[in-house]
């Protein structure tokens, strides 16, 4: 069971993750959005590919961007908790960092 204080942190890790991964992967996806077009006015590519290899290429993005979301929203979450004076006053309360 989880405590209320738990289930608190998860939440604001949880949604900072959601944020900086969408934003990450939005501005890899529009680079390589470019490259791909850039690739299809050559002739290299078939126009009907374009989607797959986007689709393709942001699964492949994913396996590097959710552990890099993850570590940056954990960092955003904490900073916001310590700059709000939220940290203290669970320390205060006996919440250790080993708690959190």
């Amino acid at each position: 069971m989880l405590r209320i204080l738990d289930r608190y942190i998860f939440r604001e890790v949880a949604t900072t993750w959601l944020a900086v991964t969408v934003v990450l992967l939005f501005i890899l996806m529009t680079n390589q959005f470019a490259r791909v077009l850039g690739e299809v006015a050559k002739g290299n590519l078939p126009r009907g590919a374009v989607f797959e290899v986007i689709g393709l290429t942001a699964l492949q993005y994913m396996t590097v961007l959710i552990p890099i979301g993850l570590f940056l929203s954990i960092m955003l979450a904490l900073g916001r908790l310590y700059r709000d004076s939220e940290l203290p006053a669970m320390m205060a309360c006996r919440v250790g960092p080993g708690g959190i």
